[in-house]
Order: C-alpha cells, then structure tokens, then sequence
C-alpha cells in the first residue's frame, strides 16, 4: 500500500510522512527555542564560540575593522555562509596555533598560504627572498 502524503500547515509544501501537521523542517523550526534565529548561522556562530572563543559580535567587529578585505592581499571577501568548505575568496579567522590568540581576518587563500609555511616567519622570509632573486 502507498505511503499517504500529506500537506505542511506551515509551508504548504507535500510531505511524505504519514499523519503530521508540519514538514520535517517546520517541525524542526517549531521545536527551537527561537525560531526566530536561522539554524545555519547558530550552528557557525556556536563553531566560532567555540573554536575561536569569539562571539557574534566580536566577528562583526573584526569585519568592520578590516573594511571587508583581506589583511594581505587587500581582496574583498565574502562573509561565511556555512560552517565549512569555503571558497578562496570566503573570510577566514586567523589565529595563532600556539596560543589560540585571534590575529585577525584574511581571505580563506592567504590564510592556507600561512598555513602551509607553518606559520614561521623564518619560512616565509626564506620564500621571500627566493621570489625576488
């Protein structure tokens, strides 16, 4: 026998579970404590608190500060939509591996580059100077 499929009270959208009001995505909205707040950008801001010890508004802060570009290459960057798998052009947080300290922001490319050369001042002198001879 089929499977009955029903209608979503919130969003009119067919669903396919059996005997519900809602979509499984409106249930899941009508479940949250505010369902004001989009789940995306709660589950990236709770990964920024929790890697980084940044909240929300400490993030803007950084933006504002850097005017929306990248610190080294001066590129304007995208603000982050989801919590991984960004683009290049896509703002990353930099911090300090050592202390967990937040440097600042850089486009996702310069901040891979950083971290390819470990780091260490020493190796990006040397890649420096191999560019210009």
């Amino acid at each position: 026998m089929p499977r009955r499929k029903g209608i979503c009270i919130d969003c009119n959208a067919i669903t396919s579970r059996n005997n519900v009001l809602r979509c499984k995505k409106c249930s899941g909205i009508k479940l949250r404590k505010n369902p004001e707040i989009d789940r995306k950008q709660y589950c990236r801001n709770w990964y920024i608190k929790k890697k980084y010890g940044l909240e929300p508004i400490e993030f803007e802060a950084y933006w504002i500060a850097c005017y929306g570009k990248c610190f080294i290459c001066e590129k304007n960057m995208e603000m982050p939509t989801k919590t991984r798998g960004q683009g290049l052009d896509v703002c990353a947080i930099d911090h300090n591996h050592q202390t967990g300290n937040v440097r600042g922001l850089l486009c996702n490319a310069c901040n891979k580059g950083l971290g390819f050369f470990k780091d260490d001042a020493r190796l990006i002198q040397k890649a420096l100077n191999y560019l210009t001879t």
